[in-house]
């Protein structure tokens, strides 16, 4: 402020021309210009720093349409934009659904989500080492493919960790088939035994977004 003033002060002296005021203050004619005009135009007050916001929102939503979804909400507390947003599709001015939650949000008619909490494996730490057979098996469904008649099979395949013996490889219409998993699994244990641990990947059958990631 004190450096345009100074400019300005010079500038009325009637001494320098612009490209000279410009030189002094270390700034460009045009930007020197600016400020002279500015001046002129509103004295001191059109020294000051400027806000830099768009003066016209091309894009901003009318009064009219804005109000048309808070008398929807008013009449429906429980609507949120997405049943607002499909009342509102036979207006000319139809705003996006993005809009009518923006304007919700701005007025506070709508309540944020909380963040899920990630849950807690049941087994921190690091992975069991296998000692022994029987101690780790491991289970995935490995890469699917078509067979001839056009289904689709995803291999079932369950295996010991210490021996690496394939104690399993079932051909599944699917992971999530859970039925005809379940037989596979029944089989396998009658046959071996059971494991001390079952070690899969976090997808589906193995696991899910339910309680704790327990799948059923």
């Amino acid at each position: 402020m004190d450096e345009r003033m100074i400019l300005i002060g010079e500038h009325l002296t009637g001494q320098y021309s612009l490209s000279e005021l410009a030189g002094r203050r270390g700034i460009s004619r045009k930007t020197a210009y600016k400020w002279i005009r500015r001046y002129l135009e509103s004295q001191a007050d059109g020294l000051e720093n400027r806000s830099r916001a768009a003066h016209h929102h091309p894009n901003a939503i009318k009064v009219e349409v804005e109000q048309a979804i808070l008398d929807w909400k008013e009449r429906r507390p429980r609507w949120g934009a997405p049943k607002i947003h499909s009342q509102m599709r036979d207006l000319p001015d139809c705003p996006a659904e993005s809009t009518v939650s923006n304007v919700l949000g701005r007025h506070r008619l709508t309540k944020p989500r909380g963040r899920r909490r990630p849950w807690a494996s049941a087994t921190p730490g690091p992975l069991r080492v296998a000692t022994l057979p029987n101690d780790v098996w491991c289970v995935d469904f490995k890469g699917w493919f078509y067979l001839g008649n056009g289904r689709r099979c995803d291999p079932l395949t369950i295996s010991d960790l210490y021996s690496r013996c394939l104690l399993c490889c079932q051909a599944l219409h699917g992971p999530a088939n859970g039925a005809m998993g379940r037989r596979g699994f029944e089989r396998v244990f009658a046959q071996y035994g059971l494991p001390r641990v079952i070690r899969t990947d976090n997808g589906p059958p193995f696991a899910s977004v339910g309680l704790g990631g327990l799948s059923d």
